[in-house]
């Protein structure tokens, strides 16, 4: 799955675990130490097969593995197509070329690359309870740098690759009892997230090495008693469903076994285990717009990746009616769209929960070669990318203006609780122009070891609200009244959460298109007893221009403007992370610092006005910020002190900005207000209604 997806198989899930394993005896003598007598007992006795159990049965391991390499050389031809088609697809810029051949290279030479820069020089024998951190050593265990060894032979048939990677499988078969678990529950070769990294490296692997002499009896004992063992334990773990990717992967592997080895006797109950879970979380894990139910880019490829994985196996094996496949392809294509409607312009996955920012080409290139018909039409997979959308099942809206790379654009987050992936953040955003991110979240880098780790999940690590020392309850809350409408002049944007104990945080947003966007926030509490920090995190350092006015250094830039500037109580700058923090990859120059702005306010005791923060945004080019002018405007008929309103004087022209949360009976200016937001934009007034939901 191109460059974004093995990236993503380099950084998988550790935040939420699967079911437990039981390391008991049936464990031990079924799955980690499968027997010849159990192994050939395990296969029906068709017979093409008789001559090759009977050795088996009888001691003879040379002549039965390789009767059963001759069958499977026949019965796997399907697999080892798939997989030589899949190697040309994937591969096939010079570049990519000598990079996969210089990763195989590492491989002969013991040049292990681990997560986040790691790198260990091993002897000819590989130590695999190396110390690769305690999460890194699953990542290691997911053998992803062993996969080139074999692609390079496949590619340009040189044994050298060939007879390598049959050693090292020879070498981790051999090491799998005494290795070392550093999750007590999870064994690195068998629990869920390995079993499925490495079905999908080791079934396509035997199916082209199965017809080759070079495989001798260990090697093939090796393969075919770790593809037996890690289905065994994956169709155990599977005791009832359970959201997220986790089990996603472990069933469409568990499905890949059992569809590719039937004459395995427990093969059926596999597949219809896998079928039923897979089928029960398009049902239940994916929102209606197609969005995975973690919410987060990187892990919702992930998941809708496996389930497109399991939809071109069975088709390859039709074992799909018509009804079946109709559904699996109208599930598929929602999915792939979901991605067309929510990326960044020049098509970047963005950086909400467990995330970072990369590129969407991948993704969408896998969409069209499933459905070639989704590119037939106007816009990307069938999707406008050009105008503003809102996507409410999953939880996102989305601020444009057209669909060129260095178009303006804001994401907002309002959604649920998705899991483990998720982090403190709640109605924050992300701003983008000229074709790179500005005003943008923290995210995360490295491994689930990163010392940041606390940090990345923290609410001062997102564009949002934050109380000082009062944690943020997110798994209970999302968004709630969130009001939206987009139009040719502006979009906005609003909702509330209370996921600050007994405090109420309201954000509305409008974008004046295509040049900013001013937030309104407002604070209510019974008791005003914490700090209120308006907290923003950019690419470059922020620099304080005046009372209340920063930037971004360098260019492109965002202007940054307070629209009470009196009332902060601190303007402040500080380093989320340094670039000789950093280490992740930055092959696309967005995540490789990131420096934060806070604003922070209070009230007197006795004081009961809500906290409020306007906060204007206008990206730029070149040196001199642009001249604009955030001023505030009077405003009656609100008790509750919640209303406010605004002028924006830019380029000859003065818009008005009412912000009025509590659809309070207003005059400004001399108009009379009851919508929740409302604007004068060029002569033109626009307002948001309570039903324009």
């Amino acid at each position: 799955m191109k460059k974004f997806a093995f990236l993503l198989l380099s950084v998988a899930a550790f935040a939420v675990f699967a079911n437990a394993q039981v390391m008991d005896d049936h464990f031990k003598q079924k799955i980690l130490t499968i027997s010849e007598q159990d192994f050939w007992s395990s296969i029906l006795p068709l017979k093409e097969l008789e001559g090759a159990i009977a050795a088996g049965q009888a001691g003879k391991r040379d002549q039965a593995y390789r009767l059963l390499g001759d069958y499977h050389r026949k019965t796997l031809e399907v697999e080892a197509a798939a997989y030589r088609e899949s190697l040309a697809a994937d591969t096939k810029e010079a570049a990519e070329l000598e990079s996969r051949r210089a990763a195989a290279d590492r491989v002969l030479r013991r040049e292990i690359h681990g997560w986040a820069g790691q790198v260990i020089k091993f002897g000819p024998v590989i130590d695999f309870n190396a110390d690769f951190g305690r999460s890194g050593q699953y990542g290691f265990h997911y053998l992803g740098w062993l996969k080139p060894v074999l692609d390079q032979y496949v590619a340009g048939r040189e044994t050298k690759y060939r007879d390598d990677f049959i050693a090292i499988t020879k070498q981790y078969y051999d090491q799998r009892t005494g290795l070392k678990l550093r999750f007590a529950q999870l064994h690195p070769v068998y629990y869920e997230l390995g079993a499925w990294a490495k079905t999908e490296i080791f079934l396509p692997a035997y199916a082209a090495l199965a017809g080759e002499k070079a495989l001798d009896a260990q090697g093939r004992e090796a393969m075919l008693k770790l593809l037996l063992g890690m289905a065994r334990s994956l169709y155990r773990m599977q005791t009832e469903y359970r959201p997220g990717n986790w089990q996603i992967v472990g069933a469409t592997a568990l499905y890949h076994t059992g569809v590719s080895f039937p004459e395995f006797k427990e093969s059926e109950s596999w597949r219809t285990k896998a079928l039923e879970l897979l089928k029960e979380h398009a049902e239940k894990d994916f929102f209606a717009d197609g969005g995975h139910g973690e919410r987060c880019w990187g892990y919702g490829h992930m998941s809708l990746g496996a389930m497109a994985t399991f939809y071109k196996i069975a088709a390859r094996h039709k074992t799909l009616d018509a009804a079946a496949d109709a559904y699996w392809q109208s599930f598929l294509k929602r999915g792939y769209q979901w991605f067309a409607a929510s990326t960044a312009p020049g098509g970047y996955v963005l950086n909400y929960g467990d995330g970072g920012i990369g590129p969407s080409a991948g993704i969408i290139a896998e969409a069209l070669q499933l459905f070639p018909e989704l590119g037939k039409g106007p816009g990307q997979l069938g999707i406008d990318r050009s105008r503003s959308n809102i996507l409410r099942p999953s939880g996102y809206a989305f601020m444009r203006d057209g669909d060129a790379a260095d178009a303006p654009f804001m994401s907002i987050n309002f959604g649920n609780w998705g899991g483990g992936h998720t982090h403190q953040d709640l109605l924050d955003f992300s701003i983008w122009r000229f074709g790179q991110p500005l005003i943008e979240e923290v995210g995360r880098f490295g491994s689930y070891d990163n010392p940041l780790d606390p940090f990345f999940r923290s609410e001062q690590s997102h564009n949002q609200i934050v109380l000082e020392s009062i944690p943020m309850n997110r798994k209970e809350h999302r968004g709630q009244d969130i009001l939206w409408l987009a139009t040719e002049s502006a979009d906005f944007f609003s909702g509330w959460h209370e996921a600050y104990p007994k405090v109420r945080v309201q954000r509305q947003i409008v974008f004046v298109k295509p040049d900013y966007w001013v937030v309104y926030d407002t604070i209510r509490a019974d008791e005003y007893i914490f700090q209120a920090y308006n907290t923003l995190h950019g690419v470059r350092p922020f620099r304080i221009l005046t009372d209340g006015t920063a930037r971004l250094e360098g260019t492109p830039s965002c202007l940054v403007i307070s629209g009470k500037p009196d009332e902060l109580r601190r303007l402040t700058t500080q380093v989320d992370y340094a670039a000789k923090d950093f280490t992740g990859t930055d092959e696309y120059r967005m995540a490789a610092e990131r420096h934060r702005l806070t604003a922070m306010k209070w009230r007197n005791v006795g004081d009961p006005r809500p906290i409020t923060f306007a906060t204007l945004f206008i990206p730029f080019e070149g040196d001199a910020p642009p001249d604009i002018k955030l001023a505030p405007l009077a405003v009656s008929g609100d008790s509750t002190g919640q209303a406010e309103a605004y002028t924006v004087s830019w380029k000859g022209r003065t818009d008005t900005l009412v912000f009025n949360p509590a659809g309070a009976s207003l005059t400004v200016d001399g108009r009379s207000v009851s919508a929740p937001m409302a604007a004068g934009i060029g002569g033109n007034w626009v307002e948001l209604s309570p039903e324009k939901r």
